[in-house]
Parts: structure tokens; sequence; C-alpha cells
């Protein structure tokens, strides 16, 4: 006899590794067989991800240096990996981001824009979201084949910016900007085919990563 699955069988098959924000708002890395409460929203929902791939070809996580990042814009701007481990724990990101390690574009001799772009192209032009967690001055966040920007201004804490958009081109890639004179640190960058936001997904790896079905 065929009958849905309950949420303790369903739960049964999955294979962990999706991320999620705790009751304590730090985020998680989740256990394989387990249910998780997510409570990204400030509310506890059981938390069920669809199979996904972060598309951004840097670290996500853990950077020990800038591959298949580049810089352009104002010369006097510098890309580099800096510590930000307090930052990272007063964010609840350190049980993911376990070498306290960010990356650091420094605008800050600039009289121009400088932006960083990922190596990782979006490889067609269906619905995408894009995010990262970021902090310090204004910029914005965008794909570069779209011509649309999502705007942030200056923050000392870490906050995921996200915003979801259509290519313009297969060859788009995620960039993040710095305004002159302005510095801004970023980590979890995230690239997504999907409508609506995923719950990050990390990877301490220099190749788009894959979540499976949670």
């Amino acid at each position: 006899v065929m009958r849905e699955a309950t949420f303790a069988e369903w739960f049964a098959f999955t294979s962990g590794g999706g991320t999620y924000i705790d009751a304590s708002g730090v985020m998680q890395t989740a256990a394989s067989n387990a249910p998780r409460r997510d409570y990204s929203t400030g509310v506890g929902r059981l938390g069920l991800n669809n199979a996904a791939t972060n598309k951004v070809t840097c670290r996500k996580h853990n950077p020990v240096d800038t591959s298949n990042l580049t810089k352009t814009g104002d010369a006097a701007a510098t890309l580099s990996v800096v510590d930000d481990t307090a930052a990272l724990a007063a964010a609840g990101l350190a049980a993911i981001c376990t070498n306290g390690t960010v990356y650091k574009l420094d605008n800050s001799l600039g009289t121009t824009t400088a932006t960083v772009s990922d190596a990782g192209n979006v490889g067609n032009t269906n619905q995408h979201t894009m995010a990262a967690y970021i902090r310090g001055g204004s910029g914005w966040l965008r794909d570069n084949s779209s011509g649309t920007t999502l705007a942030f201004t200056s923050s000392a804490s870490y906050r995921v910016v996200k915003y979801g958009y259509a290519p313009a081109a297969a060859g788009g890639v995620w960039q993040i900007r710095a305004d002159a004179a302005q510095v801004v640190y970023f980590i979890l960058p995230q690239l997504v085919e999907q409508a609506f936001l995923s719950p990050i997904i990390p990877g301490n790896t220099l190749s788009a990563v894959t979540r499976p079905i949670e």
C-alpha cells in the first residue's frame, strides 16, 4: 500500500550538512538523520531544505587566500584575508567559520569604487539568489550581467545581505563592491539557482558546493 512518509521516516534518509540558526542565534551545521529547529525568522520551525548548489568558487568559509576572487576598480584598493574572530562570534558565525578569517576589501584610500568578482558563473538565465554576510562600510552586491544591484549601508556587525534576480547572461558572476573610502568585510558568499534564499551553503573549497535534499 502506497502512503506518504512521516516526518520521522523522511528524516531517517536525510544526509545532513546543511546550515540552520539555533535558538541562541548561532549558525550550525545539521547532523545526519536528525530533525532540526531553525530560528532564522525568530520562531523555531522544522528545517527542510531542497537540493541546491552554491556556485561561488572562492572558499565560502575559512579562507586562507583570495583564490578565485579578482579585484577591479580603484587601484589603491586591496583585497586580503584577515582575522575577524570576535565579529564572527558576535554574529553567531563562529561554529561555521572556525578559523576566524574573512575577506577584506579595503578601499579606504580610494576615490572611486572597488569591486571583487568571483570566478564562478551562473551558467544560465534562470532565477537565482545571491547573498553574503557583510560588515563595515557601504557598497553593493550584484551579478555583473544583470545591472541590478542591492546596496548595503555601513554596519559594525555582520548581517546577511541577500536578493533574488534573473541573470541577463549565463556568464554572470557574483560581485561585491566597496564605495570610495570604505572598507568592507565579507564571508559566506552564495549564488544559488532558485527563486528564494536557501540556507547558507558553506564550503572550505575552491569549487561550487552542492547540498543534497534534507
